[in-house]
């Protein structure tokens, strides 16, 4: 009897995990059916607004804003009217990209863009960040300043690129204080992001920003004033390498050096004990050196770090006073076979350059 018992609570329970499965299955079956009629009327509803406005922006971008009354945005078709005038951007030069931006303000993009500054939805955030930075749109600034803290990475960089656009002279301090509580932030992008900028706007707030900076911020930001190629990086260079001693502050510190003003402390550094500093010192030599520190690069060839061998067969070889014989001679007085064989490896493709 025990065992027809148990036989019976399994067919029991089968019976249930079978009806279960199937009440699941078709619970997802529903569901699927309900959010493929919802996409599908999603976009006859895109489609519908395209037709109507692909006409109007084409001919606003050619300067013709007469049916611009048109397009009427409103929450449900806010976004997807900065979507088009995005993939516009990303394909439009010159004169037509200010009149897609007139138009934008005419049907008030604008004031919906910053309407979605606020959104919970990341990607719509982002959307309105990049149309208020290409509209030059000088009421989103505080928005966008208050998104420099956000802690999404992205979100954060894209608010900073808005504001550098809308005014960069305004936005050069709080994008550097942003820059240096923001370790997350990809020191290349930043760079980029500064370089547009240009440096009438980003010099003084960079040197300023030097000069209370911690030394764990400091490498940052003296990356950022290499890549502006400011003035003033010569003095604000020396006075980071005076605060601080630190491996990647000098390094970075030999990097934004470009002044042959700063030859002196550049020559001091290639006998340092570091290596990473005697590498930044020799390509800091590639760049500025005179014919006096030829002697001094050749000597590097020796050095016991292949990097810094390297790097001292390709500092000779960008000096624009040194001949293919000269390296050539260089290259067979060296002692070293291993910095030899660097400056042959050198002046190969130098010589493949050359190539027509």
């Amino acid at each position: 009897m025990g065992s027809g018992g148990d036989i019976d609570a399994a067919l029991a329970l089968a019976r249930t995990l079978a009806y279960s499965t199937a009440v699941l299955a078709a619970v997802l079956a529903g569901v699927t059916a309900v959010l493929r009629f919802r996409f599908m009327l999603a976009t006859r509803a895109y489609n519908r607004l395209m037709q109507e406005w692909r006409p109007v922006i084409a001919a606003a971008m050619l300067g013709d804003f007469s049916e611009a009354g048109r397009i009427r945005l409103d929450r449900r078709n806010t976004l997807h009217f900065l979507l088009v005038c995005q993939h516009r951007h990303a394909n439009i030069r010159g004169q037509a990209i200010e009149n897609l931006n007139h138009l934008a303000r005419l049907v008030g993009a604008d004031a919906g863009a910053r309407a979605l500054l606020s959104s919970r939805n990341t990607r719509e955030r982002l959307i309105a960040i990049l149309t208020a930075g290409e509209l030059r749109d000088e009421l989103a600034f505080e928005g966008l300043s208050d998104l420099l803290a956000d802690p999404n990475s992205l979100t954060s960089l894209a608010s900073a690129r808005a504001l550098l656009q809308i005014d960069a002279e305004r936005a050069a301090r709080p994008v550097l204080a942003a820059c240096r509580k923001r370790p997350d932030w990809p020191p290349l992008r930043v760079a980029s992001l500064v370089k547009d900028a240009g440096a009438t706007c980003m010099c003084e707030a960079l040197v300023e920003a030097l000069t209370d900076a911690e030394e764990d911020e400091l490498p940052r930001l003296l990356t950022l004033l290499r890549a502006v190629e400011c003035s003033d990086a010569l003095g604000a260079s020396m006075a980071a390498l005076d605060k601080s001693d630190d491996l990647e502050v000098v390094t970075a510190s030999l990097r934004a050096i470009a002044d042959p003003r700063g030859l002196a402390i550049v020559r001091w550094y290639v006998s340092d004990e570091r290596w990473q500093v005697r590498l930044q010192a020799i390509r800091a030599l590639g760049r500025l050196g005179q014919e006096r520190d030829v002697e001094t690069l050749t000597s590097a060839l020796t050095d016991r770090v292949w990097w810094v061998r390297h790097r001292a067969a390709e500092a000779l070889s960008s000096l624009p006073f040194l001949s293919a014989e000269d390296l050539a001679g260089i290259q067979d007085a060296c002692p070293d076979p291993y910095g030899r064989d660097a400056l042959s490896q050198v002046r190969k493709l130098r010589a493949l350059r050359a190539l027509p």
